[in-house]
């Protein structure tokens, strides 16, 4: 699949397709995590799979708002599941994710910290502010 995926990959490139699993349409979502630099796969995988992660959201409701005429056609496709291909040299960040249905996926903010309280939140930016690996996460994202 990845040599597949480097035909289309630029940068943080997000592809979305509808596709027809067992007679319903699903929205297909890959996401290339790993980038460009097998330097630091892993440190970079996880940054970008957070990002991904967490845009996704926006991503989808661009897909809503760009497809506005074929939804006023076809309302079904509000209720089609989104699938999300995280594609990744690292076996970690290398995986699938069901999001459920679009009209709830493009509705959903952080996947990973959704349901803590802002306070709860709060308190998990400062430790990671404060963690030397978000430090060297940033700048090894600014070298990719």
């Amino acid at each position: 699949m990845r040599l597949k995926l480097q035909g289309w990959y630029s940068k943080d490139d997000v592809v979305v397709e509808w596709k027809d699993m067992k007679g319903k349409m699903c929205l297909v979502v890959h996401c290339y995590v790993s980038g460009p630099n097998n330097f630091f796969v892993d440190l970079a995988a996880e940054f970008r799979y957070h990002i991904f992660s967490k845009e996704l959201p926006l991503v989808l409701q661009a897909v809503l708002y760009g497809d506005s005429a074929l939804f006023k056609e076809h309302p079904e496709l509000m209720d089609a599941v989104v699938w999300v291909y995280f594609h990744s040299m690292s076996p970690k960040y290398n995986c699938i994710e069901c999001w459920g249905p679009l009209k709830d996926a493009a509705q959903k903010g952080d996947q990973i910290h959704g349901s803590l309280s802002a306070k709860e939140q709060d308190s998990i930016k400062r430790l990671k502010l404060e963690s030397p690996k978000s430090f060297f996460q940033a700048l090894f994202t600014f070298l990719l």
